[in-house]
């Protein structure tokens, strides 16, 4: 894929996800989370919601490491986070990784 279709994927993905979250929050009895989303509580902090996110999505958190082989030892060049986002291991991360 060229700098432009990675570039659109990864915009396509982030709205995907903008929409899910946007879904699941406003109608939760129609939400892919699955998420208890009561906000009566009086703390803005729902420590039930955040571990239910936390458990649904943790595994799909990736660290990414980039190296270079520089007269046999590897040198780190650049380094982030991302998330996998499809079946196929592709991982959504920032253009500097």
């Amino acid at each position: 894929m060229d700098r432009s279709t990675n570039s659109l994927l990864a915009t396509l993905t982030v709205i995907s996800i903008v929409v899910l979250l946007v879904i699941n929050f406003v109608a939760p009895s129609a939400g892919f989370l699955n998420v208890s989303t009561d906000l009566s509580a009086a703390s803005l902090y729902n420590e039930e919601l955040v571990q239910g996110i936390y458990q649904r999505v943790s595994l799909a958190v990736v660290e990414v490491y980039v190296d270079q082989n520089i007269d046999g030892s590897f040198i780190e060049i650049s380094s982030g986070s991302g998330f996998i986002i499809d079946r196929e291991g592709h991982i959504a991360t920032n253009n500097h990784v």
